[in-house]
């Protein structure tokens, strides 16, 4: 063993078939963020010795992954979400990126598939994902296996505690700033959940807001990939236009928050990293 898989979580009962798709022998390592002691419960009761849980009191993400690789008995990390699942083999394929790779230089990145799911809006929604988010030459999380020799040359952290969005992006950027290479891992392949209309414009609107904690605090961060022409070239008419609303909702996010951030100057950001 030689590998820790980093899961945080709420309270997605999902993270119980993530947890029962690893086929290979590596830590697992759930990091409960903020849960319900009942959620708590269940998972240590479905996952049994299977996996190692860390609580934290509060909730948010990036304080949760980053203890997660901070607290992994191995080097070597994978960053998983509770919401996928491994395809066979994709573990094992990290690996030997590790082993045939020099990973004080690179970190390794599997690719994502957004299932369908059986309803047309699902679909929908995972075309859109696709284009906005399955691109295997980003750092962003899942999967993505880091070492962690290399928090020094990003800063001393991987996540930023005060992004409790966007934090993908903002590791992306420091990485490529870092000069580390982003290195795509054939047979690397994870599956995430079908996703309703609802919960998908819920995560751009977040994905607003943290966009704009993070120009209050002056971390930079890479343009998002939104483009309703490529949508509309790629995939018609109808994700075009889901494309528009999806973007409207972000930059709606994005407006709410700088609104926020100036009428209480400043403070609203403590309520939203602790809450």
């Amino acid at each position: 063993m030689t590998l820790t898989i980093v899961i945080p979580c709420r309270d997605d009962p999902r993270v119980v078939e993530c947890v029962r798709s690893v086929d290979a022998d590596a830590e697992i390592l759930i990091v409960l963020n903020g849960s319900p002691p009942d959620f708590a419960d269940m998972v240590r009761r479905e996952v049994g010795a299977r996996a190692r849980i860390e609580i934290l009191p509060l909730p948010n993400r990036s304080s949760a992954v980053e203890q997660g690789i901070r607290t992994a008995s191995f080097d070597r990390v994978l960053l998983m979400d509770s919401d996928c699942v491994f395809e066979a083999g994709s573990i094992a394929a990290v690996e030997r990126a590790f082993d045939g790779g020099a990973s004080d230089e690179e970190v390794y990145k599997g690719r994502i598939v957004f299932d369908p799911g059986p309803a047309r809006s699902s679909a929908l929604v995972a075309r859109s994902r696709s284009q906005r988010m399955g691109h295997v030459t980003t750092a962003y999380k899942p999967p993505l296996a880091v070492s962690r020799r290399l928090r020094n040359r990003l800063g001393g952290y991987f996540f930023d505690s005060r992004l409790p969005w966007k934090e993908d992006a903002d590791l992306d950027y420091r990485v490529r700033q870092a000069g580390i290479r982003i290195v795509p891992v054939e047979g690397c392949v994870i599956h995430h959940a079908p996703l309703a209309v609802g919960a998908d414009l819920t995560s751009s609107f977040r994905y607003g807001v943290g966009a704009a904690i993070a120009r209050h605090l002056d971390v930079p961060l890479p343009q998002p990939r939104r483009s309703v022409v490529e949508s509309l070239r790629r995939h018609g008419a109808e994700a075009a236009l889901y494309m528009v609303v999806n973007n409207l909702v972000r930059t709606a996010g994005y407006s709410y928050a700088r609104a926020r951030l100036h009428l209480s100057r400043g403070r609203w950001l403590a309520q939203v990293v602790g809450a």
